[in-house]
């Protein structure tokens, strides 16, 4: 059966998805040394109103000959990302039929029935999510000899995400559901080589010795909820 509606879902959901991206860098060194810095900034809109996403980064690398034997270097970046991540809900609006009433006479959002929920009703659900990487690595290069050097390198990943979600009741009878996940990772890899590399007549000969260990770990939390008192204030799992 047909309803009496002609709304335009896309229309009154969606936006123009402006992007916003800021950036400052610095560079230097002397004679025997080097470093890099950089900070930035994006700002961008979904499709979806509501939709959006803010993401902070900086980058440091450093770089040292310490003595004509002694290389020292250092490399560091992190991000931390804030989203709003409301554009799953583009093939939902796509495939909304128009003849379904947006609202009710009344203003309030039509919930229309079991089978279908109104996308306005999902565009006031939450879900969000926030994720933080950083990542570091340092070497320290010795030379014995023009033909004998060894390296040691030091590598550290860290990662932590969180979603918080919420799905209001959408038709008569239905109930509210929320989730809250949280997961962290590391890894840390520590690495040490010894080269060899030597010109002997017309042939070059080169052997490397090394050993690596790495040590990682993951955590990770998921909460549920269902049926809360209301789908506007008291729907915190924490």
């Amino acid at each position: 059966s047909y309803y009496d509606g002609h709304d335009d879902y896309w229309d009154m959901m969606t936006q123009s998805a402006a992007v916003q991206n800021y950036s400052a860098s610095i560079r230097g060194g002397a004679a025997k040394t080097s470093y890099y810095a950089s900070i930035s900034y994006r700002d961008q809109d979904g499709v979806v109103k509501g939709s959006n996403s803010r993401t902070i980064g900086a980058r440091f690398n450093f770089e040292s000959l310490v003595s004509d034997k002694i290389k020292f270097g250092m490399n560091m970046d992190a991000s931390s990302r804030n989203a709003n991540n409301k554009d799953a809900m583009i093939g939902k609006i796509i495939g909304m039929r128009p003849d379904y009433p947006a609202y009710n006479e009344d203003g309030t959002i039509n919930t229309i029935d079991l089978y279908t929920k109104n996308p306005l009703v999902e565009l006031l659900d939450k879900n969000e999510s926030v994720s933080r990487n950083i990542n570091a690595a340092g070497f320290l290069e010795y030379n014995f000899y023009k033909f004998l050097k060894f390296r040691s390198t030091l590598n550290a990943q860290y990662q932590n995400v969180k979603y918080d979600q919420f799905a209001r009741a959408y038709y008569e009878g239905s109930v509210n559901s929320g989730k809250q996940k949280d997961s962290q990772s590391y890894t840390i890899v520590w690495d040490n080589l010894l080269t060899f590399y030597k010109t002997m007549g017309r042939h070059d000969v080169t052997a490397m010795l090394g050993h690596s260990v790495e040590r990682t770990s993951y955590d990770y939390m998921e909460a549920n909820g269902s049926n809360y008192p209301d789908d506007d204030i008291l729907v915190n799992l924490g």
